[in-house]
C-alpha cells in the first residue's frame, strides 16, 4: 500500500525536536551547576523534556504520513508510548550525573536511552492497530535501533561532555539541539522507511476523525508552550547562575590577588627562614629548596637540583637508611619528626630535626612531600652535655652517683637471677685534704683524674668504677663467686698505688682506704650495701690508719647505728637543754691560788645518760653542729664567770674553739656579742686552739685571730707538742699561753725525754714572753717538777676535777689553794731562778 508524506508536518516535527532538545540542554546545564535536591529536580525536568521532545517529534511525524485508507490511533497506547522514552532518558542521566565520562559508562547510558527511544517509537506505531499487521523490514528495523542508540549517545555526549565548570554558550547549545533533533528524526524516519502495509490493510481503531494538520498544530502548540515555560525557567535560573558566576569571578580575582600577595610574602618568608624548607615528589624528585639550605648544607642549592643522588653524600651514612624508612612512613600518611645527621663538604657533622607530611589530592593520591628541617646541632650538643653531666663526673669522666646507683641496681637484679654474689668497694684517698691544701685545688683535680685512670685500669669486663664526690670512689664487682673475691680485688687495687704517681711534675706516694661489702652477705638493697661499704672504709681509715681494706662485719654495723642514733640525739640536745658546763680550775704557781677556770662541755641525755665528750665532739664537728654548740658554750661560760666576778672572785675563763668555728666569718662579732651580753671584760676571756686548727687555712686563721686579739681576748695553744707544726708558727699567731699536753706530764716518771721536752717548751715560752700551763697534773712529784722548773700554772686532778658550776662556786668560796712553801727545791739554782 503506498505511503504519502506531508512535508510541512515533517519540518514541524524536526523543529519541535530541536526546540525540545534546546530546552532539555538548558535543564541539564542547570542540573550540572546545582547540587543535592535541586540537581535531582533539574535532572528529572531535563529527562522529561527530552523525552517529550522525542515523543512529540514522533507523534507529529506519524501524523505527517498518509495511507489511502482512514487511520486512527489508540489514545491510551499513544500516550503511554512516552513512558519508555522518559524512563530510558532518566536512567541515562542518572548513570552519567557526577561521574567522569568513561567509555563503558557513556556506552551503557547510550544503549539504555536508545532502547527507550526505539521502544517509544515502535509502541507508538503499535497504536495504529492495523489488519493485517504492520510489516517491518528486519535490516532497517535493526538499523533504526542502532541509529537510536547512536543518536542517544551523541545527545548524552553533547549534554554531559563539556567542562562542568563552564556553561554552554547559546551557539553551542543551539548546535547541540540541532544535532540531537536531526539524529532523533533520522531514527524515526529510517524506521518509517522500513515499514510496509498490505494492500488490503485497514485500521481497526475507531474514533472521531480529526484533521491531521490541525491535530499536529494543537500538539505542537501544547508542547511548545511547555518547552517555552521550561526554557524560560531555565533561562531565569541561568541568569541567576551567570550572576553568581560573575560575582564568584570577581571574588576569585580578588582572592587571586590576595593569594599572589600572600604567595609573595610566603616566598619572602621561606627564603629568609633560618630553616631548610623543602618539597619533593612521591618519587623523591626535588621540587623546592629554600636558599637557607645552602647555609645548612654548605652547598649551593643548584647542586641539589642538578644531582638527584647528592642526598646520599649529604645524609650521614649511618642515618641514610633511617631517613629512607622515615620518608616511606611519611608517604604512607603518617606525619613524623626525625632527628638525623648531615655531612658538610669539609666533614663537619650537623644535626637536623626534620618534620614532613604528604600533600594529597581530593582522591587521596599523593602529590608531594613537604618538610621543614631545623639545625639543632647546638641543642643536641647541649642535650648530650646535660645527659653526660646527669650521668658522669665532669672532672674525671667516670660515672657519677646517679649512673652508679642505676648500674648497682642492674647488677643486683642480674646477681639475683644468676644466684651469684656482687661486690661493692668504697674507696677514699688518704690525706687528700692535706695534699689539696698544700698543692692547691687544680693540682688535686689532676690527681683525682690520675687516680680515676688507675682504677679503670684494674677493672674486669662488666665492672664499674664511679666517683661519688671529692675523693670518694666506688667500684661495683659484677657476679663474683665468693665473698673473698672482693677482698682479693681490693688487694689488687692497693697494689696499683704502691708505685708513685706523677702529677704536674711532682712525684706522689698515694695510699687509699677501701671498705668492702658483698651481696647478699652484707645486704640485699643498693643503699644498704653502699652504707656498709662506707662503714668498712672508715674503719680501715680510722682504726687501721689507711692504706688497707676492711670487709664489713656486723660489729661495724652496730657501731655505725650507734653513731646514727648519737647524731640524731645531738641535733636535739641543744634545744632540749641537755648540755651542761663543768669548770676545772687553773692554779697560779706563783701564788698557789685559782687564777682561771677552763669550761668543759658535758652532755646528759635522758635515755643514753652521761655521754663523754670523746664520743660526741668530733661528731658535732663533722655535722657542723659544733658552731651552734660552741656559741652556747661561749655565752654560758662568759655569763657564769661574770656572775662569779660580781661575787668578788677575780677569774679568767678558757673556752675551747673548734676549727669549724674559726671558719665562720662572723666569729669576732659572735664573741663580742657574748662578752657584751655577759658584761665580761674581754681580758677575762681566753680562747683555746689546737695546733691542728692553726695548720688548717693558716692565712685565714691568722686574720680571724688578729681580729679577736684586737678585742682584747687572750689566745692559748692547747696540747702543744703533739702536732706536726713548726715552732715558727708561734711567731705568726697572736698566742699568749702555751698549754703543755698531759701526755708529757704523765710520762715524767717514765721517760727522761718527756722532762726534756717540758723544759724546752718552758724555755721557749719564756723566750717568746709567753705563759705556760701544764695539763693533767695528778701527782705531787709532777707538781714539784713543774713548780721548780718555772711553769706558770697547772690544772689537773691533783688539785680538782672539772666541777659543775655549783660545786665550783663552793670551791671558790672556801678559798682552797696550793701550799707552795712545802715544795722542797731539788736544785737550789732552779729555786733561785724561780724566785
Amino acid at each position: 500500500m503506498p505511503i504519502f508524506w506531508n512535508g510541512y508536518l515533517i519540518a514541524l516535527s524536526i523543529m519541535i525536536a530541536m526546540f525540545g532538545a534546546f530546552s532539555a540542554l538548558a535543564h541539564v546545564e542547570n542540573m550540572r551547576e546545582s547540587t543535592g535536591k535541586a540537581a535531582f529536580l533539574w535532572m528529572i525536568c531535563g529527562a522529561i523534556t527530552l523525552a517529550m521532545a522525542i515523543w512529540a517529534m514522533h507523534f507529529i511525524g506519524m501524523l505527517a504520513f498518509h495511507l489511502p485508507i482512514a487511520l486512527s490511533y489508540d489514545f491510551e497506547l499513544t500516550v503511554l508510548s512516552i513512558v519508555p522514552a522518559i524512563a530510558g532518558t532518566l536512567v541515562a542521566f542518572i548513570l552519567l550525573q557526577n561521574h567522569s565520562l568513561q567509555f563503558q559508562r557513556i556506552a551503557g547510558a547510550g544503549i539504555v536511552m536508545g532502547l527507550g527511544v526505539a521502544a517509544m517509537h515502535y509502541s507508538g506505531m503499535a497504536a495504529l492497530e492495523m489488519t493485517p499487521a504492520i510489516h517491518y523490514d528486519p535490516l532497517i528495523f535493526s538499523l533504526s535501533v542502532l541509529i537510536a542508540i547512536a543518536a542517544a549517545t551523541g545527545a548524552l555526549l553533547i549534554a554531559f561532555g563539556g567542562e562542568k565548570a563552564k556553561l554552554l554558550s547559546l551557539r553551542k547549545q543551539g548546535f547541540g539541539a540541532m544535532v540531537m533533533a536531526f539524529a532523533v528524526s533520522a531514527m524515526h524516519y529510517t524506521a518509517m522507511a522500513g515499514t510496509s502495509f498490505a494492500a488490503d490493510s485497514f485500521c481497526t481503531v475507531g474514533g472521531v476523525s480529526i484533521d491531521r494538520t490541525l491535530l499536529a498544530l494543537v500538539v505542537a502548540s501544547l508542547v511548545l508552550i511547555l518547552f517555552s515555560i521550561g526554557s524560560l525557567i531555565s533561562w531565569l535560573n541561568r541568569g541567576i547562575v551567570l550572576e553568581r558566576l560573575r560575582l564568584a569571578h570577581t571574588d576569585l580575582k580578588a582572592t587571586s590577588k590576595q593569594l599572589h600577595q600572600v604567595e609573595d610574602k610566603l616566598s619572602g618568608i621561606l627564603e629568609s627562614m633560618p630553616m631548610v624548607v623543602w618539597s619533593v615528589t612521591p618519587e623523591l624528585v626535588l621540587l623546592y629548596l629554600n636558599p637557607f639550605a645552602a647555609i645548612i648544607y654548605s652547598r649551593p642549592v643548584a647542586d641539589f637540583t642538578a644531582d638527584k643522588n647528592i642526598w646520599q653524600r649529604v645524609v650521614h651514612p649511618d642515618d641514610y637508611a633511617i631517613v629512607e624508612e622515615w620518608l616511606a612512613r611519611v608517604l604512607a600518611g603518617n606525619p613524623q619528626t626525625l632527628q638525623y645527621r648531615v655531612v658538610r663538604p669539609d666533614g663537619e657533622i650537623r644535626w637536623l630535626e626534620d618534620r614532613a607530611k604528604t600533600v594529597r589530592d581530593v582522591n587521596g593520591q599523593a602529590l608531594r612531600i613537604d618538610g621543614v628541617a631545623a639545625d639543632i646541632s647546638e641543642r643536641k650538643a647541649s642535650d648530650d652535655r646535660n645527659e653526660f653531666l646527669a650521668n658522669y663526673d665532669p672532672l674525671t669522666g667516670l660515672p657519677n652517683r646517679n649512673f652508679f646507683m642505676n648500674r648497682l641496681e642492674q647488677g643486683l637484679v642480674q646477681a639475683r637471677r644468676s644466684q651469684r654474689k656482687l661486690g661493692l668497694l668504697s674507696l677514699d684517698i688518704d690525706r687528700f685534704k692535706s695534699i689539696n691544701e698544700h698543692f692547691g685545688r687544680p693540682f688535686g683535680d689532676d690527681l683525682l683524674c690520675e687516680i680515676g685512670e688507675k682504677l679503670q685500669s684494674v677493672l674486669r669486663a662488666g665492672d664499674t668504677v664511679a666517683r661519688l664526690g671529692d675523693d670518694e670512689f666506688v667500684i661495683v664487682l659484677s657476679e663474683i663467686r665468693e665473698a673473698e673475691n672482693a677482698g682479693q680485688f681490693a688487694m689488687r687495687v692497693l697494689k696499683v698505688f704502691l708505685l708513685p704517681l706523677m702529677v704536674r711534675g711532682h712525684e706522689l706516694n698515694i695510699s687509699i682506704s677501701i671498705g668492702v661489702s658483698v651481696y647478699p652477705d652484707d645486704g640485699i638493697e643498693a643503699a644498704t650495701l653502699l652504707k656498709h661499704a662506707d662503714v668498712a672504709m672508715y674503719r680501715a681509715k680510722d682504726q687501721q690508719g689507711g692504706n688497707c681494706f676492711q670487709s664489713y662485719t656486723q660489729e661495724m654495723g652496730t657501731k655505725a647505728m650507734e653513731r646514727v642514733r648519737l647524731e640524731h640525739a645531738l641535733h636535739h640536745a641543744l634545744q632540749n637543754d641537755e648540755f651542761e658546763l663543768h669548770y676545772q680550775p687553773l692554779i697560779d704557781l706563783k701564788t698557789g691560788r685559782i687564777k682561771s677556770v677552763e669550761a668543759l662541755l658535758r652532755w646528759h641525755h635522758p635515755d643514753l645518760g652521761s655521754i663523754a665528750p670523746g664520743r660526741f665532739i668530733q661528731l658535732a664537728e663533722d655535722t657542723g653542729l659544733i658552731v651552734s654548740i660552741g656559741e652556747w658554750v661561749l655565752k654560758t661560760a662568759c655569763a657564769q664567770v661574770s656572775a662569779w666576778i660580781q661575787e668578788g672572785f677575780r677569774l679568767n675563763v678558757a673556752v675551747n674553739v673548734s676549727g669549724r668555728q674559726l671558719q665562720q666569718k662572723n666569729m669576732p662579732l659572735m664573741v663580742q656579742s657574748a662578752l657584751a651580753s655577759a658584761g665580761l671584760d674581754p681580758a677575762c676571756l681566753e680562747l683555746e686552739l689546737t695546733e691542728s686548727i692553726l695548720m688548717n687555712d693558716a692565712e685565714g686563721t691568722v686574720q680571724i685571730l688578729n681580729q679577736l686579739k684586737t678585742i682584747g681576748i687572750k689566745m692559748s695553744i692547747d696540747d702543744f707538742g703533739t702536732g706536726f707544726s713548726s715552732l715558727s708558727y708561734l711567731n705568726r699567731f697572736p698566742v699568749d699561753i702555751i698549754k703543755i699536753d698531759q701526755s708529757f706530764i704523765a710520762d715524767l716518771d717514765k721517760s727522761p725525754e718527756a722532762g726534756s721536752i717540758i723544759l724546752t717548751v718552758i724555755a721557749l715560752a719564756k723566750a717568746l714572753d709567753l705563759n705556760t700551763v701544764a695539763e693533767g697534773v695528778e701527782t705531787a712529784e709532777q707538781l714539784d717538777f713543774l713548780y721548780l722548773n718555772g711553769c706558770d700554772a697547772l690544772q689537773g686532778f691533783y688539785f680538782s676535777r672539772p666541777l659543775p658550776a655549783v660545786e665550783m662556786l663552793a670551791l671558790l668560796r672556801r678559798g682552797t689553794s696550793l701550799d707552795l712553801e712545802k715544795i722542797a727545791p731539788v736544785n737550789p739554782l732552779l729555786h733561785m731562778l724561780r724566785h
